[in-house]
């Protein structure tokens, strides 16, 4: 019966915290090479960024762009807060990556293997490189909501239409179990408290 028991209510903490399977939350689909060469040059002090929306609090495990060029450039990812362009006071996670050799148009390139959580909302992801990279845009065939570029530090929108994707999945514990999984929890734990009680009033002293 112990086992049973035990069974029972593993059962029920498996169906709460089991974390779901990564996947992407962004996607914009490659742009085909067919539209403009925005150039990520350091000299220049230029970013691009592009806003998305996540609905549910996300855990975010790779976050890659559309990039063509050279190999060898140390670049950057960025996810900032909300707001009408990208802020370094909004800064929330940043990391590097190195490029690799990409011809027209390009490949998907960025960081994997991220824990970065973030709560429903808007926000702003951008790429930044130390080399000359370039983004092809304005045929990503799923654009995002808003793009942006900077120019020695000053963010200004513009409709980039550049390649983005980033993948994650349900932050552990923030995702609501569905009606089935509360109700065979709740099933479970009044099986289990109706045992409890049964074997209280059968205590009998000699």
């Amino acid at each position: 019966m112990k086992i049973f028991i035990l069974a029972l209510s593993a059962t029920a903490a498996i169906t709460v915290t089991s974390p779901a399977t990564a996947a992407f939350v962004v996607d914009t689909g490659a742009p085909t090479g067919s539209g403009a060469n925005y150039a990520l040059f350091s000299g220049l002090a230029s970013s691009f960024a592009g806003l998305f929306t996540l609905s549910t609090a996300t855990t975010i495990n790779s976050v890659e762009g559309f990039i063509n060029g050279g190999a060898g450039d140390l670049s950057t990812i960025t996810i900032y807060g909300n707001g009408p362009v990208p802020a370094a006071a909004n800064i929330l996670f940043t990391a590097n990556f190195t490029t690799v050799e990409s011809p027209k148009p390009g490949t998907w390139q960025g960081v994997f293997g991220k824990n970065w959580a973030l709560g429903p909302g808007n926000y702003w992801v951008g790429f930044a490189t130390d080399g000359g990279q370039g983004m092809f845009g304005n045929d990503a065939p799923n654009p995002l909501s808003a793009y942006a570029f900077s120019s020695n530090g000053s963010w200004f929108q513009n409709p980039l239409n550049v390649g983005v994707r980033i993948s994650g999945a349900p932050t552990v514990g923030g995702a609501v179990p569905e009606p089935a999984s509360w109700t065979m929890m709740l099933a479970g734990f009044g099986l289990v408290g109706g045992m409890m009680r049964r074997r209280v009033t059968n205590v009998s002293f000699a």
